[in-house]
């Protein structure tokens, strides 16, 4: 006698099809009731090969669902609920694994909901499934999750995968909520065409991993190609982002944008952006939100349409910034812009920028005008000579700027603002310091300006004789280095040199000053 539909499920481990209770596939009959009767013992459900046209679909806990190669669900009859969801929402169920699904939304006016939803759910995943013309998430996490796994999957927001860069769906995957939840990560998985941006990490998220993500030609309208602003603790690794919101130049490749909560603690990582119509990394808060204490380290910026690197907002702090690749972007290649005072200490060091600029002439590899930042070990350079980048500009205080190297830069290498008094180190580079926005320090008389910086390179035509340097107050130290041609420091009360004797300054001779509230007494010298 053959076994009935109960009698199948009996057998542990054994699939049933959804048609053994009922379901045509044949993409005209309505098969919600049949689908959704497979679906009720749990278990492993099969959709063998055929278009399934079906409303909205409950999964229960310990459920696995499996798509035949050529087996299709066409959404067109749901209204305002998801697709799929699991069955306990708002509460949790566990062990659902959905895969191998192909999903087409049934087009971007057929309902305004997600295509997959899961919520409060653990130890469940969504693997490569096909999922494209639908309206808002193609697969959305939502709460205390964990242990959920989102992989491998084919996101296309296009209208019946249409052309790249025309979608209309919302955003590709979501992972809102799961606060001090671990193991969830969205992986594998390529997301395009989303009007909105292709990733999403919110809603107080933490600990989602995203990695080896492909998410390009999103951001038709705004949007980035990963966004991770209201999250936190994440790790954004081995991702590439190209193409994203490139018409309207509104979205970044990875936007870490924040305006109504604070986000910190992320790590990005040997990610690729590039071609994005804003910044290839975006860091921004707004007011009264920080972003903070991300790492930046390893990644390739290149051919953005803003910086390679953008940090700004309300207040970011405590950034570490390192041996990123940052070429031919639009503006600067790292770009630190304070607000209000509140941002500072970061870290930048062991970068390359080369050949930034492109849409703004002369930006500089480096503009940082956060406070109390560390600068070093970076590359700044043009490769073909064509003036783009310039090297680094400073604009905070009490900031360390050493053991840069500026190559080939026909704008200045080094801007200090009016505020920054506290550079020490010398800099590998053939360029001279640009000091509060005027050439201060190439000496045209007798008293060069020293008001903003504590360390410089003296350059001039010809021999000149230094009287006094201007901007002198009590303790302040000056570190000076003769570059080129023959000034003459002619001691006198504003000028107090060792041996009450003026002396001639050659090329890359070097001398010390402190100024005692009267004038500027020699501390130390050294003459090659």
């Amino acid at each position: 006698m053959a076994l009935t539909k109960a009698h199948n499920r009996m057998i542990d481990g054994a699939s049933i099809s959804v048609k053994d209770f009922g379901a045509t596939g044949d993409g005209i009959t309505d098969d919600t009731t049949a689908i959704q009767a497979a679906l009720a013992g749990g278990g492993t459900v099969y959709f063998p090969e055929g278009t399934y046209l079906t409303g909205s679909l409950a999964v229960y806990s310990d459920t696995e669902i499996i798509g035949a190669k050529n087996s299709i669900i066409l959404a067109t009859l749901i209204t305002t609920s998801p697709l799929i969801r699991n069955a306990a929402y708002p509460n949790g169920n566990v062990n659902i694994s959905i895969h191998d699904l192909t999903i087409d939304g049934g087009g971007p006016t057929a309902f305004n909901d997600t295509t997959i939803q899961l919520q409060n759910c653990t130890n469940t995943s969504v693997k490569d499934c096909h999922i494209y013309n639908y309206k808002n998430f193609a697969i959305s996490v939502l709460g205390a999750e964990s242990s959920v796994v989102v992989a491998d999957n084919y996101v296309d927001g296009g209208v019946g995968g249409g052309p790249l860069g025309t979608g209309t769906a919302g955003g590709g995957i979501n992972f809102s909520g799961g606060q001090n939840y671990m193991g969830n990560k969205c992986t594998g998985n390529t997301v395009i065409n989303c009007a909105a941006s292709g990733i999403v990490i919110q809603g107080g998220a933490k600990y989602i991993i995203v990695t080896g993500n492909t998410a390009s030609y999103n951001g038709l309208t705004n949007g980035n190609g990963i966004y991770a602003g209201h999250a936190n603790t994440c790790v954004i690794s081995n991702n590439i982002c190209r193409w994203n919101s490139w018409t309207p130049k509104s979205g970044s490749g990875i936007g870490i944008n924040t305006s109504s909560y604070d986000c910190t603690n992320h790590t990005i990582t040997g990610n690729i952006c590039e071609y994005n119509g804003d910044d290839g990394i975006d860091v921004n808060a707004a007011t009264n939100y920080k972003t903070s204490f991300h790492t930046i380290t390893g990644n390739q910026l290149n051919y953005n349409w803003g910086a390679g690197i953008n940090i700004a907002g309300y207040e970011s702090k405590y950034n570490t910034i390192s041996a990123n690749q940052i070429k031919g972007n639009g503006a600067a290649g790292i770009h630190l812009n304070a607000d209000s005072g509140r941002n500072g200490f970061h870290t930048i060091s062991d970068n390359i920028m080369l050949d930034n600029g492109q849409q703004a002439t002369g930006s500089p590899g480096i503009r940082c005008w956060d406070d109390n930042c560390t600068i070093t070990g970076n590359v700044c350079s043009n490769t073909t000579g064509t003036m783009y980048q310039g090297g680094i500009s400073v604009a905070g205080i009490s900031g360390v700027v050493v053991g840069n190297t500026i190559t080939n830069t026909t704008s200045p290498t080094f801007t200090f603002s009016n505020s920054n008094d506290h550079c020490i180190g010398f800099n590998s580079g053939s360029s001279m310091f640009k000091v509060g926005g005027d050439y201060k320090l190439n000496p045209a008389g007798a008293t060069p300006d020293v008001t903003n910086v504590r360390t410089a390179k003296i350059y001039q035509a010809g021999a000149i004789n230094i009287t006094d340097f201007v901007g002198g107050q009590t303790g302040k130290e000056i570190i000076l280095q003769f570059m080129d041609g023959h000034s003459t420091l002619i001691h006198s009360a504003a000028l107090k040199l060792e041996g009450s004797v003026n002396v001639t300054m050659t090329g890359n001779n070097m001398i010390s000053l402190i100024h005692d509230g009267i004038g500027w007494v020699e501390s130390s010298r050294s003459i090659r």
